[in-house]
């Protein structure tokens, strides 16, 4: 496998993407919303993208607000032009169809101080503020002039890996505080039920394991891995694996491989079952290099059973 290839995946598993299709609710909100999202803030930016442009006549510049921030001009082929005045840097080919959406999308991105005058007087205040505090300042004059569209599907994917990472119930969402909290950031958010965070968490689980096992296979050199066994307040048995590698750029890699709820005693055959399971399913049982464990007496037994495993898999593994 290249090492372009085995970037990409390694990738994946850094910054996972899951699609999470909008549940009904969600979709019925968009629609209730549109007409208030486009006129929602004074200042803001209407959607001019059909407006057309054809010649430089002054009263061109009436059918659209950007021409406030353009100038328009022809090249040498008679092709039509705009350039932001601010800039110099924004220049868009206005010759077929004359859309000004990429004007809307350029102010928006680069001179929002400039279109609304409450971004300005921020603009203003962060500059002074950089003066006085220049080491943290700048970051965040940087911040305030990042804008991003919500989304509700990205809104989704931040909610349930927080509550995955954070051990926070499902029915935080039901929450009428946590409504509050959320509205009060953006009254269009809409927040999914209990039973939806459930499901978008296993959807991001599935996305992980399979970004995981496609990393774990295509690592270009062996996999040792430590196991450990133990049973939790309520009477479940639980056993972790842990796979420690070399990646492709000679970094030290340790990873999660698996969190097996255990069904029958910790007996060492059972364990030994369950992690040559573990492996086989992520097709990675010919790529280990040793196993670490604690000094437990089934250790021995596990040991004994999973040579038993590779001998019988044709692959040359002996305990010590």
């Amino acid at each position: 496998m290249s090492k372009r290839r085995y970037r990409e995946i390694n990738a994946d598993i850094e910054e996972e993407t899951t699609e999470f299709a909008p549940t009904e609710e969600e979709n019925l909100k968009e629609v209730e919303s549109e007409d208030g999202l486009e006129n929602q803030a004074e200042g803001g930016l209407p959607d001019n993208s059909n407006s057309g442009l054809s010649t430089l006549d002054e009263n061109d510049r009436k059918g659209s607000f950007v021409w406030n921030h353009f100038d328009k001009f022809r090249d040498n082929n008679g092709g039509l032009w705009a350039k932001c005045r601010y800039c110099g840097g924004g220049k868009y080919d206005m010759s077929k169809g004359g859309s000004t959406g990429n004007l809307n999308c350029h102010l928006n991105k680069v001179h929002p101080e400039k279109i609304n005058p409450s971004i300005a007087k921020q603009a203003e205040f962060m500059k002074k503020f950089i003066q006085s505090n220049e080491q943290i300042g700048s970051i965040i004059y940087i911040n305030l002039f990042y804008f991003k569209k919500f989304s509700n599907e990205i809104f989704r994917k931040n909610l349930a890996e927080w509550i995955a990472a954070d051990d926070q119930p499902f029915t935080v969402v039901e929450s009428p505080e946590f409504h509050h909290v959320i509205h009060s950031c953006n009254p269009m958010a809409f927040i999914p039920s209990a039973d939806t965070v459930k499901t978008d968490i296993l959807k991001l689980y599935k996305t992980h394991q399979s970004n995981m096992q496609d990393l774990l296979q295509n690592t270009p050199g062996k996999i040792s891995f430590a196991i450990d066994a133990w049973t939790s307040p309520n009477i479940i048995g639980f056993l972790g694996i842990t796979g420690h590698f070399i990646d492709v750029d000679w970094n030290l890699r340790n990873v999660l491989v698996d969190f097996i709820d255990l069904s029958g005693p910790h007996s060492g055959a059972n364990l030994a079952k369950a992690f040559a399971a573990c492996l086989q399913e992520k097709k990675i049982l010919t790529k280990i290099l040793g196993i670490t464990a604690d000094n437990a007496a089934n250790n021995n037994t596990f040991l004994k059973s999973f040579e038993h495993t590779c001998t019988e898999n044709r692959i040359n593994f002996h305990h010590k």
